[in-house]
């Protein structure tokens, strides 16, 4: 099976035949802590992750930050699957509410109002189980390579859906799923 189409000097991308998924990842070591309400940092299993305490009101609910660059592999205007990687404190019962605030700008537009998404899950029956939120769909359409993604995320401890009370959720990862089509682009800085 041939991956890569022919390449013509005219071309300004690397073109794969039939495209494939990869992660756009959030380090943990990378985010910025709100300086108002910041998750602590936790030991799991001898890693630092970040823990986010149950808070009854949302002016109270800790908050991280980060940014996140489109890069030149992204299959221009398809969308964004957002989801987080978290473990619950211990094995009860409930749901935990994740909530990402983000504005999306290509080069050269105005960054516009955050939108927010949130996803419920109920925490893992079993201790450290690693669970995923899936947040909703994140559209694409008009968007470049290059453009640029502000976000926040909580747990929304303070929503009536968050029934993991007096309970700490660990934070883990966050990442979006998105298409790749090619391998990048031919010229630096192709928009």
């Amino acid at each position: 099976m041939t991956v890569f189409h022919e390449h013509t000097h005219d071309d300004d991308e690397l073109p794969l035949e039939i495209p494939v998924w990869d992660d756009l990842r959030v380090n943990l070591n990378a985010i910025k802590l709100s300086q108002v309400k910041p998750p602590s940092w936790f030991d799991l299993q001898g890693c630092q992750v970040l823990s986010f305490s149950a808070q009854g009101v949302e002016a109270n609910e800790e908050i991280v930050f980060f940014t996140l660059f489109l890069p030149h592999k992204w299959k221009i205007g398809t969308h964004l699957h957002p989801h987080v990687h978290w473990v619950g404190e211990d094995t009860l019962s409930g749901d935990v509410v994740w909530k990402l605030s983000y504005s999306w700008a290509n080069e050269g537009d105005v960054f516009g109002a955050q939108t927010n998404i949130e996803a419920a899950v109920p925490n893992g029956a079993v201790q450290n189980e690693h669970n995923i939120s899936y947040l909703p769909m994140i559209v694409g359409t008009g968007k470049k390579f290059g453009s640029l993604i502000l976000c926040s995320l909580r747990r929304h401890s303070s929503a009536a859906e968050d029934t993991f009370l007096t309970k700490d959720a660990y934070l883990l990862e966050f990442d979006m799923h998105y298409q790749v089509d090619r391998l990048g682009s031919v010229l630096q800085n192709s928009i």
